[in-house]
């Protein structure tokens, strides 16, 4: 669900910042495969033993136990004043623990 919010957020900033709209099946589509890279992940970060090898760098994996992870996304719009930031933070569960964008 997580994935899909994110999505809609993405979406809605293209449209206001871009005025192009994407679609419905777009914005699912980008969910599952997040959410898709995000189980994968996790996957193989337990069934490593202690150690997990991303073959892809844009792959998201859990921190550390005990630890948090901080995910930072930014958007400019060339030729204009406008940017975005989202911020997410995640345990080492995977868990999002609070999410902020402006």
């Amino acid at each position: 669900m997580f994935y899909m919010a994110w999505g809609l957020w993405k979406a809605r900033n293209v449209l206001y910042w871009e005025q192009k709209v994407i679609g419905v099946d777009d914005i699912c589509q980008l969910a599952a495969g997040s959410a898709i890279d995000f189980l994968e992940s996790g996957l193989s970060a337990q069934n490593g033993g202690g150690c997990s090898k991303v073959e892809a760098a844009s792959r998201w994996r859990p921190p550390d136990h005990n630890d948090f992870k901080i995910n930072v996304a930014f958007k400019r719009i060339s030729g204009s004043s406008l940017v975005g930031i989202g911020v997410l933070i995640c345990d080492s569960l995977g868990g999002v623990n609070a999410v902020m964008q402006r």
